[in-house]
């Protein structure tokens, strides 16, 4: 039995089913030449698995779509089935560009449908829209896009109203859970266990979408998250919360990051929640070249991972601490910090961080003479990166395997590797520069 509901509007009313939803669906990811993934578009729509295969059935047999004998998740438009998408976007189009309510962001509706670039932003907006009658602003809301900064700032009052006072406890344990920090690698994949229909898998979902470079895709479940923070208590939706910044921090939005961090720094008292903000500026710092605001800034969340006994956190503010004393020339100091880093993470079974320590420690030992024990390290970092699919992971394993090769002194090689390491797109031009200049030096001395 398919569910409907009549919208009204200048175009007249209009009978739209589950079925044409998960038909448009179908289409708008075809168009993007995106996968069909089930899991990701029943979440999207609001109906379950099962549900939503029933439907692909209906489909098929009413011959709006084919599907592949050999993969079950592969789906194609007959002629039938094209015809039945475009008389859809038709009516949508007709939809939007007719309704009133388009005050939000003083922009036209259909140049806001148009900015969304994917598809599954477009599937939510359109479900919302006409199967469950928002007007247009409410299903705009729903839908991640690059609102102004006031719109964005909103989000902070959504967390103060989380509850009557914000509360740090198990914050070490949704960490683990939700993010890279903590996650055991061999749960991910096709594990049954883990369900997109949950937001603390959703928000692990995202931070994965954002290492592999998918930065839109990894804001639009934050934003999705932080609208609807229903199932979120205050210390997922601060990892929310802070995971939308790092993502227009990726989309080299600093002044909008750091007034977003400041905002919510200002607004909360709860020492830990402020602690894991400030790291997050101090990362943002690291990153464009305030090293000395940096320095400042991890020493005093530190103290309070420290004090708190939060040792996920703690590990990551001295494997950044390595970097920013590394950068400065103090490689004793720096090889202290990773170490100790390490020796948290294997005690935590924190297998990211244990490989990200790794990867930095591995430059240390090459110009020691090490080269490997070295390379040994940046063989089972390598590892962990394919295992997660983390891009930016393994752009950084590249980048310190071609240090290595040239202390080796195979310059072909630490050539591939370092042209390889630039594949991955960083946003920050002084990183690039810095990587640039480390592998220059690194020749020079070489070649001396």
């Amino acid at each position: 039995m398919t569910e409907d509901v009549l919208i009204k509007g200048k175009v007249g009313p209009y009978r739209i089913k589950r079925d044409d939803a998960v038909l448009y669906g179908i289409g708008a990811l075809k168009r993007s030449k995106k996968e069909l993934d089930l899991n990701r578009l029943s979440n999207t729509l609001g109906i379950r698995t099962r549900s939503l295969r029933n439907i692909l059935s209906r489909l098929v047999k009413q011959g709006h779509i084919s599907h592949s004998r050999k993969e079950a998740q592969r789906f194609f438009f007959t002629e039938r089935g094209e015809k039945k998408f475009k008389d859809l976007e038709i009516i949508i189009n007709k939809k939007i560009i007719n309704n009133e309510n388009f005050s939000l962001l003083q922009t036209k509706p259909e140049i806001k449908f148009s900015m969304m670039t994917d598809p599954y932003a477009r599937i939510c907006f359109i479900n919302s829209l006409f199967f469950q009658g928002s007007t247009f602003d409410q299903a705009w809301r729903e839908v991640p896009q690059n609102k102004n900064l006031t719109i964005s700032a909103s989000y902070i009052d959504e967390f103060i109203g989380l509850g009557e006072r914000s509360s740090s406890d198990h914050f070490e344990e949704v960490l683990k859970c939700s993010s890279l920090y903590g996650v055991c690698f061999k749960d991910l994949g096709d594990d049954p266990k883990r369900s997109l229909e949950r937001p603390i898998d959703l928000i692990l979902e995202a931070e994965l979408s954002r290492r592999k470079g998918e930065v839109g895709n990894a804001k639009a479940i934050y934003e999705n998250l932080l609208c609807k923070p229903e199932g979120l208590n205050e210390n997922s939706w601060l990892l929310c919360f802070i995971g939308f910044v790092q993502c227009l921090i990726n989309e080299n939005k600093i002044d909008a990051s750091v007034q977003l961090i400041d905002e919510m720094l200002e607004k909360t008292n709860e020492p830990v929640h402020k602690a894991a903000l400030k790291k997050l500026k101090a990362d943002l710092f690291q990153d464009i070249g305030k090293e000395d605001e940096a320095s400042s800034l991890y020493h005093s969340c530190l103290g309070t991972f420290n004090k708190k006994d939060h040792p996920v956190l703690r590990t990551a503010v001295l494997n950044n601490l390595g970097v920013l004393y590394f950068k400065k020339g103090n490689h004793r100091a720096a090889s202290k910090m990773w170490e100790e880093a390490m020796k948290i993470a294997r005690k935590e079974d924190l297998t990211w961080m244990t490989s990200i320590a790794s990867v930095n420690l591995a430059d240390v030992h090459s110009m020691d003479g090490k080269t490997r024990l070295a390379l040994d390290y940046l063989r089972k970092a390598r590892n962990v990166m394919k295992e997660t699919g983390d891009l930016e992971g393994l752009s950084a394993v590249d980048f310190n395997m071609s240090l290595v090769q040239i202390d080796k002194g195979n310059l072909s090689l630490a050539e591939k590797y370092f042209k390889r390491s630039r594949s991955f797109p960083l946003t920050y031009e002084k990183k690039l520069a810095e990587r640039e200049k480390a592998y220059n030096e690194r020749l020079e001395m070489r070649r001396k």
